[in-house]
């Protein structure tokens, strides 16, 4: 048998002063409207963080160059399929080529860890954008 593994609690807690009518106090304002989300605010910022960061994460946990490259890919995914919801549900057809400006040297380095590893980056062909993928295959949260 196997045996059951035991939940941790999690706690990101955030305290900001941000203007009344700042982007900040807009997503705060959306986030706690569990109605119009649909889903705990929890459960959105974890989603959003783990999308935008599992890569690094892997490369913290000293995951092989292959576990970081499966990592990019399925964010990239993630990414994909979120900005086709986007579209599909604010009902706006945008057809954007990827973006071919560089990463600004600035901001690589504050998020690098400090690994004198090379990062290696997705081709083209090995990432694709997925044309028809079905709603039940979609990321949970963003349904």
């Amino acid at each position: 048998m196997r045996a059951k593994s035991r939940k941790i609690p999690i706690d990101i807690r955030a305290r900001l002063k941000v203007q009344p009518d700042s982007l900040e106090a807009m997503l705060h304002e959306y986030l706690k409207d569990e109605d119009t989300t649909r889903y705990l605010r929890s459960q959105l910022i974890l989603e959003s963080l783990i999308t935008y960061f599992l890569p690094l994460v892997y490369e913290y946990r000293g995951a092989t160059t292959a576990e970081i490259r499966k990592s990019l890919v399925d964010v990239n995914k993630s990414w994909q399929l979120h900005f086709r919801y986007l579209q599909q549900r604010l009902d706006i057809d945008l057809d954007l080529a990827p973006p071919t400006v560089p990463v600004d040297s600035r901001s690589e380095k504050k998020y690098r860890n400090a690994s004198s590893e090379a990062q290696v980056i997705p081709t083209t062909e090995e990432v694709s954008v997925v044309e028809e993928q079905e709603e039940e295959d979609y990321c949970h949260v963003f349904k």
